[in-house]
């Protein structure tokens, strides 16, 4: 597989179809997720590693960012810091196995999971984002830095 797949679609569960990003160096972990975004009709992109996942950012400026923080070269902690000082904000969602979740948060991370994400827990992610209600108690219209 190449280093990016490209899935369409148009809002399962949501009230609207979201542009998703989703950064992981494990194509299983992140194609699964893809796919089933796919399904409830979201246009997805995937970046298997964050100089991809940093060009297909500035390119399509997704409404979501769903990123492991285990990846080669830039681990997920350095690539949110680089995603929150670009123009274009999106929320930022860590999903990992590790759970330093107040790291995340203090990278930029708007929310933090733990894999495997569940798909009822992926759902109301997307539905809040979706819907502009805040996600951790933050609003996704605002960037979550000064």
């Amino acid at each position: 597989m190449t280093t990016e797949t490209l899935f369409c679609t148009s809002g399962y569960g949501a009230a609207r179809p979201l542009s998703v990003l989703i950064v992981d160096d494990e194509p299983d972990s992140a194609d699964s997720i893809a796919m089933l975004l796919e399904r409830w009709n979201h246009s997805v992109r995937v970046a298997y590693d964050p100089r991809r996942a940093l060009e297909i950012f500035q390119e399509r400026r997704p409404d979501l960012v769903i990123l492991d923080i285990a990846l080669p070269g830039m681990d997920g902690y350095q690539l949110a810091v680089r995603l929150r000082a670009e123009e274009h904000q999106a929320v930022l969602v860590a999903l990992t196995g590790y759970s330093d979740r107040r790291r995340a948060l203090a990278a930029g991370f708007d929310e933090f999971y733990e894999k495997p994400l569940d798909p009822e827990v992926l759902r109301e992610l997307v539905a809040r984002v979706a819907t502009g209600r805040s996600v951790a108690g933050i609003d996704p219209r605002k960037p979550t830095f000064s």
